[in-house]
């Protein structure tokens, strides 16, 4: 049996969705979802919240299960603690081998490299005080806010810019995902190679 589609002929260029139809359907039937990432982004901010907020993207930053990222997270919350220590976690090899056992445990490629960025970044916490609002405060502009976070060691453009958004920065992120819609909208063209 053979299944017919009826899909309009179109030129290459032309666009079979446009992008607001695409924004449309998406605000229709993900509006709850939006809604709460949007209470979350605006809910309170603390060192705390925005320090294992960093941790999460540096684990989410890879092609990595989305289970894996969790049980990874919730582990090193274990470990490194709530009282935000950052002393510890910055200067005790004790702490980097426990990180670097639940990151490999967890099933991390790179887990030594992933655990020296955890690392780094608990540094560079400590330069400001804990307080990323000391940071945000120096540098307004979300372009050197993103290029300050990337003299991090390890830390790329996608984690410092998913950390920027997570933690309430109005930062635009175009990943293949939303480039791949830009083309299929006819908002940008895909790069002859």
């Amino acid at each position: 049996m053979e299944i017919l589609l009826d899909v309009p002929e179109r030129k290459i260029s032309e666009p079979y969705f446009s992008l607001l139809q695409i924004v449309e359907f998406s605000r229709k039937n993900y509006i709850k979802e939006i809604e709460e990432c949007i209470s979350f982004l605006r809910s309170k901010k603390s060192p705390t919240r925005e320090w294992f907020e960093f941790i999460y993207c540096i684990l989410a930053g890879t092609q990595v299960r989305t289970s894996t990222v969790r049980k990874a997270f919730e582990s090193l919350f274990e470990i490194i603690g709530i009282d935000l220590n950052l002393e510890n976690v910055a200067h005790s090899e004790k702490i980097e081998d426990r990180i670097k056992f639940v990151l490999k445990l967890n099933g991390y490629r790179f887990y030594e490299s992933k655990a020296k960025l955890i690392i780094n970044v608990a540094k560079f916490f400590i330069i400001y005080d804990y307080n990323p609002d000391k940071f945000l405060e120096k540098y307004k502009d979300y372009k050197i806010l993103r290029t300050e976070l990337r003299k991090i060691k390890g830390i790329g453009l996608k984690i410092a810019s998913h950390w920027l958004r997570n933690i309430g920065i109005e930062i635009p992120i175009i990943d293949s995902h939303i480039k791949d819609i830009l083309i299929y909208t006819g908002i940008i063209r895909k790069k002859k190679s």
